[in-house]
């Protein structure tokens, strides 16, 4: 097969996919990759890093030109199947040259944050929103097949979508093979408790009530305990509060930001954690999530539109409320609890049956074979 992925070579959620199909096929990328960037796909795969992150609806002289130009790119390689990996702007190009096997995957916020604010815009960005809806909506009705990362994103998708059996529930998935064999051999780095907040530091992923919450409880622990945060993605003027509220708690000697992380620096992360805290204001299925359940890492989370395959009461510890209180006192109970409930290796199995990558990249190859 020849296939072009529309795609973020940074990602290392789509590079899984990409450099899997890349061992036995022909494969391109088109992006729009800053160069300053490092790629996670193999060096051999060829990419075209010209696409622009926003689709230019106000300049159809330069939206000609790249569509002239993605079509060259297809045609000179060839290409059977071009799978976009998220839904703006990367699935609008194939639908402008009406490609015709089109696979679209959303990843979550694509679906969960962008089309949704593009569904109420303000009225200074009444139009461009407006467009890029009805482009959106286009778009995965023209594809062939759509794959999503999660149940809730599909549930907003049904609602355009006139063809719903084309939907496909597939986790972008973890490598357990690969990740228990690392972090079998690494080593633990950190004596005292660990909290891991994963998800970044924005205001979508709470990361100052995260922090309150652990003034709360360091004090049980008697200092025994760190909170680690990951900064990306990362929103800098909310960083520029988080760290503020960290010197006025003076919580500077307990709390880390983590500055970017490479996949094996992510394993010797978990490593040494105790246990994993996500409270989100809205969420898709997280991938870091799943890599936590499958290292047997004890999750809190708050009650959300989550799977309920993965994520439920006998899988995580789900927080009661909202309050600074109720997460202090569920992430108080989760360590405590971290060696010895079955929530723990409840979770782990579910995640193999429903987020490993091997299955997804298996349902990923049927669709393409139904392309042909």
């Amino acid at each position: 097969m020849n296939i072009a992925y529309i795609a973020n070579p940074n990602s290392v959620h789509d590079a899984k996919w990409i450099n899997h199909f890349a061992k036995a096929n022909n494969v391109i990328v088109l992006s729009s990759l800053q160069k300053d960037l490092e790629s996670s796909l193999e060096a051999k795969i060829p990419v075209f890093p010209f696409l622009p992150g926003v689709f230019p609806y106000r300049n159809p002289f330069k939206k000609k030109k790249l569509i002239k130009k993605i079509k060259a790119i297809i045609e000179e390689y060839n290409i059977s199947i071009i799978h976009s990996m998220y839904a703006y702007p990367n699935a609008l190009w194939a639908s402008e040259i009406k490609f015709k096997n089109h696979i679209v995957t959303t990843r979550g916020s694509d679906i969960l944050i962008d089309y949704q604010n593009f569904r109420q815009p303000s009225l200074r960005y009444f139009i461009p929103y407006t467009i890029y809806k009805r482009k959106i909506e286009s778009a995965l009705n023209n594809a062939k097949f759509i794959t999503s990362t999660s149940e809730r994103q599909q549930k907003v998708i049904t609602d355009f979508i006139k063809k719903p059996q084309k939907l496909r529930l597939i986790r972008t998935g973890v490598d357990s093979e690969y990740f228990l064999h690392k972090y079998e051999n690494s080593s633990n780095k950190v004596k005292e408790n660990v909290i891991f907040s994963l998800r970044g530091i924005a205001p979508n992923y709470r990361t100052l009530e995260i922090i309150e919450a652990f003034n709360i409880i360091v004090k049980d622990f008697n200092q025994n305990l760190n909170l680690f945060l990951a900064s990306y993605p990362c929103d800098n003027n909310y960083l520029a509060l988080v760290k503020e509220k960290i010197e006025k708690l003076t919580l500077t000697t307990q709390v880390k930001i983590l500055p970017k992380l490479s996949q094996n620096e992510m394993i010797q992360v978990y490593k040494d954690t105790t246990i994993v805290v996500s409270i989100p204001k809205s969420d898709g299925t997280p991938v870091s999530l799943v890599e936590a359940m499958i290292l047997k890492k004890p999750i809190v989370m708050n009650k959300g539109n989550y799977d309920s395959d993965l994520f439920n009461k006998d899988t995580i510890w789900q927080i009661e409320g909202e309050t600074k209180s109720s997460i202090a006192n569920m992430m108080r109970q989760a360590i405590e609890q971290s060696k010895s409930s079955s929530k723990i290796d409840k979770a782990f199995k579910a995640a193999l049956e429903n987020a490993d990558l091997n299955v997804s990249l298996k349902k990923v190859e049927s669709l393409y074979k139904n392309c042909l």
